[in-house]
């Protein structure tokens, strides 16, 4: 069973994957402060990546954080507390 932890750990981890998948850039140069725009993000991109990270998720993501902040920290905060008893664990089913 995944502990709440472990679950957001498993988020932050997936939407960063997204975030280098979408922006052509390597994991390790996504970090909290990084901004989505400023690393050559775009309005379509950023629909393409809530919609990548929602559907790998299984429940829609808000693009307000995406917007408004434009951080990973912001994304992944808002993707974790999508997270919870009652919602899929991102692991997939049986982890």
């Amino acid at each position: 069973m995944t502990t709440p932890g472990q679950a957001h750990a498993e988020v932050r981890e997936l939407v960063r994957q997204c975030w280098a998948t979408v922006l052509e850039l390597d994991p390790g140069e996504v970090e909290p402060h990084s901004n989505f725009f400023a690393a050559g993000g775009d309005s379509l991109l950023a629909v393409e990546l809530v919609a990548i990270i929602g559907e790998r998720l299984g429940f829609e993501i808000p693009l307000d954080p995406l917007f408004f902040e434009g951080t990973f920290a912001a994304l992944s905060e808002v993707s974790c507390q999508q997270v919870g008893p009652d919602r899929p664990n991102p692991a997939g089913p049986g982890s």
